[in-house]
């Protein structure tokens, strides 16, 4: 899944680990809610977006603005 740069602070999140990019943050009533961020150790400004899968966040991260 490729993501666009943060639109906040230009950090290219595909040199990210993939660890550290795309994860589970929490459970949601029993619903799983994934995770993307923009980590300051690689640049970034710690921006974020929650989704009920990894691609929903992908979507949600590549058309915010």
């Amino acid at each position: 899944m490729t993501l666009l740069p943060c639109p906040f602070c230009g950090n290219d999140l595909n040199k990210q680990d993939d660890l550290d990019t795309i994860y589970l943050a929490f459970r949601f009533r029993d619903e799983p809610l994934y995770q993307i961020v923009s980590q300051e150790h690689y640049g970034g400004c710690s921006a974020t977006i929650l989704g009920y899968s990894k691609e929903e966040c992908v979507e949600l991260w590549n058309t915010r603005n």
